[in-house]
């Protein structure tokens, strides 16, 4: 069985490693660190099955 790659060895793979985060606005920023990035985990979900579909 093949070991899966961690995300930051995917994004270096497909070259987002590079990638800028959009700027967040101080309110924006502040709402963020309250609440929690809702949309990290679905994100590295995503670029792992984007990933994996190429392979």
């Amino acid at each position: 069985m093949q070991e899966r790659k961690d995300i930051e060895e995917i994004k270096e793979i497909l070259g987002f490693n590079n990638t800028e985060p959009i700027a967040l606005s101080p309110g924006d920023r502040e709402d963020a660190e309250e609440k929690g990035d809702a949309f990290a985990e679905w994100y590295e979900e995503e670029l792992r099955e984007f990933y994996e579909r190429g392979e």
